[in-house]
């Protein structure tokens, strides 16, 4: 893996998407995290968590369709919010220690179930830097709300909230 700290990163991306009480953790803090400095990744991560109301909802497992066995999609939604964590499942330890880039992922979209009737806001996030890379709107109908996923190689996030786009 080089010191390039994508076990770490698909470790506390995961963990916090699947209704767990934290971040994974790690025990190499000393031999591993520290010396290659990777706290970045925790960084990045806590940039997006920020603002968030864990504690004023009820946070469950978000459904979607996704229909791709190149992709995971994990998430968490409550009321009519959701985040998500998109996945490219090339991306990990044993393809970067060997050299494999994993490929772009595109032409990816999934339907999120439970979403009540309402207009939305998607904001994408790189998961990489920490920084929204788009927003766009959305509606649900029926209760699905349709996502189409920005061409990614590694990861992506998103949060989801209603309202519109500021002009």
């Amino acid at each position: 893996e080089n010191g390039v700290g994508v076990h770490l990163h698909n470790g506390i991306w995961a963990s916090t998407f699947s209704n767990s009480c934290g971040t994974a953790a790690s025990w190499w803090w000393d031999t591993y995290i520290d010396p290659n400095e990777l706290y970045h990744h925790y960084r990045a991560l806590a940039d997006f968590v920020e603002g968030i109301d864990w504690t004023g909802y009820v946070w469950q497992t978000a459904e979607t369709d996704v229909d791709s066995s190149d992709v995971r999609v994990i998430g968490l939604k409550a009321d009519n919010e959701a985040i998500l964590w998109v996945h490219n499942k090339d991306s990990d330890w044993y393809n970067l220690y060997h050299g494999v880039d994993p490929e772009n992922i595109d032409n990816l979209s999934f339907e999120l179930q439970g979403m009540p009737d309402d207009n939305y806001v998607i904001q994408w996030w790189d998961t990489w830097e920490g920084k929204v890379i788009a927003e766009e709107e959305a509606q649900s109908i029926d209760g699905s709300l349709f996502v189409q996923v920005p061409t990614f190689d590694r990861d992506v996030a998103l949060k989801i909230r209603p309202g519109n786009i500021a002009a």
